[in-house]
């Protein structure tokens, strides 16, 4: 196969299927069209007095910056076109021009994917600016802290991406960080990469507000709007609207704080609070916090017509574990995840330093309806996962499964799962002992289409995974690329025998056993190409090739074929193992990034130095994890009672009276966390405490406690107090509260304590 053959094939699939993407997304995106208002705008601005009103031109230029956004990579596609066939003729009588082919080819597909990207940004407002809100929430002073890291996080975004920012509102928290602020970041597609931020944003770190050094987590609320324009037809009532005017708070001249320059807008029928402080003009505050509620209601219309716009108000009301869009961990490990899309990245600080594309990217992916959703459940839920939980997902917002495909139960070794024996394997220890992709590859050769039980059978497991992953597919990787780090791989592909085209035609039945989720049956295809690909490098020997200076060539034209071969079974092996995928383009230095790249093979690119991509399981890793897992059997005797109480203590202190549940009711009895504990001395019973019912909200409480506790030890507990009781007035001070304990009194004093889980400001129903 010479080098003309080779680029030329590669080269004329390209270009066919960018013209025919060119040509598909000229339709999308009413190219002719938004040519014709690119020249438009662009005669307007050369007219004399368009700078005359600034905002109104401004306007018209962030306009002809989201057109030339989407139309900018669609011309450079269509160039492409055109440059990779004349760059085919001359590469025809130049080899030397291959690597430009390959060039222009990568920029069509980075010209591709940004178009790909664009097309999903087709929302009513996606093409206008944003208007972005943080609200520290749950968390205290480490959760106003949060909310100023990630308002620092979206301007780092917005400065790389070379959008404008302006500062409409911010209200700085008294210790540290910021209680709320709201930026318009304006530029092409502002609120079209935005939109899918709003919701919770969890922080889970080792708190810098926590002398003990505790893990802290820390919530904030994001809420992004469209920056509507004059002219957008957006109805309000005056009567509809509460004014407030007040001064401006924070940092400012004497000017600001002195005035009432402030202005806070309530829109009655909605509940929407936009407020403006920034401007030391009322009127311009005025103006620009209108601005701000036609934003927010613009974008509830929007969201009705989505019929998703009650799903998320609720799910941003509900603050807390369980409603967090994306958790950014900062402790025990460093990461950032994507609660919708699973999307990952493992360089916490990278994400907060403005680098979030991949996760809007994901977003706007995951939402669009060209994106498939597949759920994988156990037969034994099938009626709640295809009746309840679909409904339960459409409230919430999320779209519904694609298919649902029910697998049969699973077993250990032919048994249940047991905790005793160590078989119930939780997935945190079983990440502390082996790699995941071991497991999603053993399953992946069990499932197929039909219903039917799964036994993991550690001894085959253990087996599988050596003979399949390491012994035959890695082993084609590390037993040639070593041999060619220094050289890379030919220019032109060798003779193979067939192997690689073999392989390509095959690549379809396993597209097809995936698309049926036959995953058993694309799993074996995967490995009789390994079977096919190993004898070819044992029969070559390119180790003994190694020893002979005269037979580079051989050398080189076989580490080629068995390294295209294993490129081609790791691109197969992807949807099951992504980071093989990976760690393939990396050897290679030619990212993985279609399933068609399969039937192409790769030449005259160099070779990296191997690295390990999967290491052999070890028999006493799985028995270590196996020991790992197993819990104690509790044996309770049946006819013995469990419990016998005594009842000494109903004795002395018989029931009260039964009082009404509106009396009850009239008790608010709260969670809170004791944050300070002092002895008061001229009392012989009281410790003084300071206790937290979350956020800024402090009590002080005098507790007849000090026979049962030191002050020291209670520091950090959770506790039940009355948060209602009028303040008491006593020797020692103001009481504002009361703990709840039992006992006798004295040193028979008992606090009475809340599960975990529970956090201070909860109600005790």
């Amino acid at each position: 196969m010479n080098v003309g053959n080779v680029w030329k094939r590669k080269s004329l699939n390209a270009s066919n299927r960018f013209r025919s993407v060119s040509f598909n997304f000229e339709t999308v995106f009413d190219y002719d069209n938004k040519r014709k208002q690119v020249s438009e705008i662009e005669a307007r601005m050369a007219s004399p007095g368009f700078w005359d009103n600034q905002e109104r031109a401004q306007g018209v230029v962030g306009q002809l910056k989201s057109l030339k956004s989407i139309l900018g990579p669609l011309d450079e596609l269509v160039r492409t076109v055109g440059d990779l066939d004349s760059l085919l003729e001359m590469a025809d009588e130049d080899p030397a021009l291959a690597d430009e082919v390959t060039a222009e080819i990568e920029r069509a597909e980075l010209c591709l994917e940004d178009l790909e990207l664009r097309a999903l940004l087709n929302g009513p407002h996606d093409e206008r600016g944003a208007i972005l809100t943080i609200n520290a929430r749950d968390g205290g002073t480490d959760a106003a802290d949060w909310a100023e890291m990630l308002l620092r996080m979206y301007l780092q975004w917005a400065q790389k991406n070379e959008y404008n920012v302006a500062l409409l509102d911010r209200n700085d928290n008294e210790e540290a960080g910021i209680s709320s602020a709201t930026v318009a970041i304006r530029g092409p597609m502002a609120y079209g990469f935005l939109k899918g931020e709003t919701g919770m944003h969890r922080l889970v770190r080792i708190s810098p507000f926590n002398a003990e050094g505790k893990r802290q987590t820390s919530f904030a609320a994001i809420d992004v709007s469209p920056e509507v324009s004059d002219d957008l037809d957006i109805e309000i009532a005056d009567k509809d609207v509460r004014e407030d005017v007040f001064r401006a708070s924070g940092a400012g001249g004497q000017h600001v704080n002195k005035t009432s320059s402030a202005i806070r807008l309530t829109h009655m029928p909605s509940g929407i609070v936009v407020q403006c402080q920034n401007e030391r003009s009322q009127h311009k505050n005025r103006a620009t916090a209108w601005k701000m509620l036609r934003a927010r209601l613009a974008r509830v219309e929007e969201e009705k017509r989505e019929a998703e716009q009650a799903a998320k108000y609720q799910k941003q009301a509900r603050v807390g574990f369980g409603s967090q869009i994306r958790n950014y961990f900062l402790h025990p490990d460093q990461r950032v995840k994507d609660s919708r899309t699973g999307y990952s990245v493992g360089n916490f600080h990278s994400v907060l330093d403005g680098n979030l594309q991949g996760f809007l990217d994901s977003y706007l992916r995951w939402r669009s309806e060209q994106t498939e959703i597949h759920h994988f459940i156990g037969k034994d839920i099938t009626y709640f996962h295809t009746l309840f939980w679909p409904g339960m997902l459409k409230a919430a917002g999320f779209r519904l499964p694609t298919q649902v495909h029910i697998h049969g139960f699973l077993t250990i070794g032919g048994e249940k799962m047991s905790k005793s024996k160590g078989t119930f394997i939780r997935a945190e220890t079983y990440l502390k002992h082996l790699d995941p992709a071991y497991l999603r590859y053993y399953y992946a050769s069990k499932l197929g289409p039909r219903l039917d039980d799964l036994d993991l059978n550690l001894d085959e497991f253990v087996a599988k995974v050596n003979a399949d992953l390491v012994g035959k597919v890695v082993n084609l990787a590390s037993r040639s690329a070593r041999f060619v780090q220094d050289l890379g791989l030919s220019a032109t592909y060798p003779d193979d025998g067939g192997l690689f085209a073999h392989a390509a035609r095959v690549g379809d039945e396993i597209a097809v056993a995936y698309e049926e989720c036959d995953f058993n049956r694309a799993m074996r295809l995967v490995m009789e190409l390994a079977d096919r690909a190993n004898p070819y490098v044992e029969a070559a020997e390119p180790w003994n090739l190694r020893k002979d200076p005269t037979k580079t060539q051989a050398l080189q034209d076989v580490c080629t074929v068995a390294l295209n071969l294993f490129r081609q079974l790791a691109i197969y092996l992807a949807p099951v193992l992504p980071k093989l995928a990976e760690q393939t383009g990396q050897l290679l230095n030619t990212p993985i990034r279609h399933w068609d790249e399969s039937k192409t093979p790769l030449t005259g690119v160099p070779v990296a130095t191997f690295q390990h991509m999967l290491q052999r399981v070890e028999k006493k890793d799985v028995d270590e994890m196996i020991e790992d897992s197993k819990e104690p059997e509790i044996n309770v005797a049946v006819d013995v009672p469990q419990w016998q109480d005594s009842g000494e203590p109903l004795q002395n202190e018989p029931l009260a009276e039964p009082c009404t549940i509106d009396d009850f009711q009239k008790i608010d009895l709260r969670v809170a966390r004791i944050v300070a504990a002092e002895d008061v001395p001229e009392a012989k019973k009281l410790l003084k405490l300071t206790v937290s019912l979350g956020g800024d909200e402090r009590r002080t409480v005098f507790a007849g406690i000090k026979e049962a506790y030191k002050p020291e030890d209670l520091v950090g507990k959770l506790a039940v107090v009355v948060a209602n009781l009028t303040p008491r007035k006593m020797k020692f001070g103001v009481s504002e509260g009361m703990v709840t304990a039992a006992g006798a009194g004295g040193q028979e004093v008992f606090l009475l304590r809340v599960d975990e889980g529970a956090r201070p400001g909860h109600r005790v129903h």
